[in-house]
């Protein structure tokens, strides 16, 4: 519906260096067309190679863990 959450500042959540893990419940409807809709993205706009989470619903209808500009795990659509 396009809704969503927006924090204010970079030090509102700030990843570490341990160990974590994103936890979140969603529901997914397919996408029309060719846009990919974000879940999660905590990199800077316009940097898309930096080590920060984005976790997305591409175009093919997988949800992808993206990190380092590189797709690093994706689901079965």
């Amino acid at each position: 519906n396009g809704s969503g959450l927006d924090r204010e500042t970079e030090d509102q959540l700030a990843w570490g260096t341990g160990d974590g893990s994103i936890d979140l419940w969603i529901y997914i409807e397919a996408l029309n067309g060719s846009d990919s809709r974000g879940i999660i993205d905590s990199r800077s706009y316009g940097n898309y190679n930096q080590p920060r989470p984005c976790i997305y619903l591409a175009t093919d209808n997988s949800i992808r863990y993206y990190v380092n500009g590189l797709a690093r795990i994706t689901s079965a659509t």
